[in-house]
């Protein structure tokens, strides 16, 4: 095995998409614990965890997709799908990926343990099944995102926060839609008329975009009911300066939408935010007014 096999075996894990497994560190933060060094130590471990599970996952996705994504635009590029990585290697590195998983799980309460099998369980049967069923998928990625918090709040044992949870939900429900948006609104010129190994067809833009920003304004919604809770004082000196954070949740979304619907071409919101200097400036401004209310 060289080296440029190497490099495209590790393009198979999508390390872009890594990033999504930092939302294990939020309960750490929101649980106002960023103190405790056992309790980021805990974090990490969870976080590489998770990644290499989800590595898995992405490899055994690519791989049950290798003739749908050999037919598709930019996911013919893949290493497996463009022949770069060969199935034996791609296979190997799954058993790898698992077992060194595993091993790193063991320091880490039974519960974390418990949702890491639940979310590879999840993510195999979404792989097989619940891709295909439209908004069934949705639902599902929503799910898979917000198990990633609550993974977070198993591994360094605190308590859930079912605000956080709801407002998780939804928040992530309406990024899903804007996955499934693009993906139709890219097809609109080829021509093609179903997304390839996805159920969804050209007639159902209009409806998707409809549940995807109600999804959005209502997680605003509920981060809006949560500022009125009166459990904040014990948490919050000065919680009116959530409201700042709700102001720009509703203009993060708003702007997501309305870019989705004009010039977004990647089909992927959570990278494309990695990407955007405006979401940094937003997410600055979010840090700005949770320190102020702390």
């Amino acid at each position: 095995m060289n080296i440029t096999t190497l490099k495209y075996l590790l393009l198979s894990c999508r390390p872009k998409q890594w990033v999504k497994n930092v939302l294990l560190f939020v309960p750490l933060v929101l649980a106002h614990k960023i103190q405790d060094i056992s309790l980021w130590i805990d974090s990490i471990y969870a976080f590489v965890a998770f990644t290499l599970v989800a590595s898995s996952i992405y490899i055994i996705n690519d791989l049950s997709d290798i003739q749908v994504d050999k037919l598709h635009p930019t996911k013919k590029n893949r290493p497996l799908a463009s022949g770069k990585v060969k199935t034996v290697h791609a296979i190997s590195l799954v058993s790898l990926l698992l077992l060194t998983s595993g091993l790193l799980v063991l320091v880490l309460p039974i519960k974390f343990q418990l949702a890491i099998i639940v979310y590879l369980v999840i993510t195999t049967v979404y792989t097989f099944k619940l891709k295909l069923i439209a908004l069934l998928d949705v639902i599902t990625l929503s799910c898979l995102y917000t198990l990633r918090i609550l993974s977070g709040i198993f591994a360094i044992d605190v308590e859930v926060s079912y605000w956080l949870i709801s407002f998780s939900i939804f928040f992530f429900l309406s990024l899903a839609f804007v996955k499934r948006y693009i993906e139709l609104k890219n097809l609109l010129d080829t021509g093609v008329k179903k997304i390839p190994g996805r159920g969804y067809s050209i007639v159902d833009i209009e409806n998707i975009r409809s549940f995807g920003i109600t999804s959005g304004y209502l997680s605003v919604l509920i981060f809006a009911l949560y500022i009125n809770d009166e459990a904040l004082i014990k948490l919050y000196s000065a919680p009116y300066w959530l409201w700042g954070i709700s102001l720009l949740l509703l203009y993060w979304i708003s702007r997501m939408w309305f870019i989705a619907n004009n010039k977004l071409k990647s089909d992927d919101p959570v990278l494309f935010a990695v990407q955007d200097k405006t979401s940094y400036v937003v997410l600055l401004l979010c840090v700005f007014c949770f320190t102020m209310a702390i």
